[in-house]
């Protein structure tokens, strides 16, 4: 709103108050639409990043811990040299929830309430489920680490074939453009080779 205000009031004062009216439209979309994509590309990193943070807690697990010592673990060895993992700070709010005294259950479907990415509602549910029915917890890990890798492979390949079908139109057009060029003098030296000869 502030910035929607802002933006009428300098284009207003600029040029007159008729055009400030789209610069308070455009002021009030584009910081909800900055936000919007970047929380987009912080759910997308989060899914992208499961599979291996999995594999990780799992190798911790296989190491004698359990699975809230496995991620403690991971939260101490990673670190943010850039300032971006986000998987890392999910996580590291989900430990924060258990300190503050909430159960796994709740931590968890938070989590997958806070990154709506369907990875993370996969494993928060796998999680949830093998604590509920007394499942060994890192065999369950192990197949959702996996599934999510085969998941993400697939999600891969249909972006390539999609990538594939939307690049047929433009390699279709270059390529009538390089005929025409290459047919056109061809054939305007044919017609006048046979009506010079005729």
């Amino acid at each position: 709103l502030l910035a929607g205000l802002s933006m009428f009031l300098l284009v207003g004062s600029w040029f007159s108050w008729w055009a400030g009216i789209p610069a308070t439209a455009l002021g009030l979309v584009l910081p909800y639409d900055k936000i919007r994509n970047m929380a987009h590309v912080r759910i997308r990193a989060v899914g992208r990043a499961l599979p291996t943070i999995t594999d990780l807690i799992v190798l911790g697990m296989e190491a004698g811990l359990d699975f809230v010592g496995a991620v403690k673990l991971l939260l101490a060895k990673t670190t943010t040299s850039d300032g971006k993992m986000p998987i890392r700070d999910e996580l590291l709010t989900f430990m924060n929830q258990l300190q503050l005294g909430r159960t796994r259950r709740v931590a968890l479907a938070n989590m997958a309430q806070r990154v709506p990415a369907d990875s993370v509602r996969s494993f928060t549910t796998a999680v949830i489920q093998a604590e509920e029915k007394g499942m060994p917890l890192r065999d369950v890990l192990r197949i959702q680490a996996d599934v999510l890798r085969h998941k993400r492979v697939q999600e891969a390949e249909e972006y390539i074939s999609n990538a594939n079908l939307q690049m047929m139109a433009p390699i279709t057009i270059i390529i009538m453009a390089l005929l025409a060029v290459i047919v056109v003098p061809v054939l305007c030296t044919m017609d006048n080779a046979l009506a010079g000869g005729g």
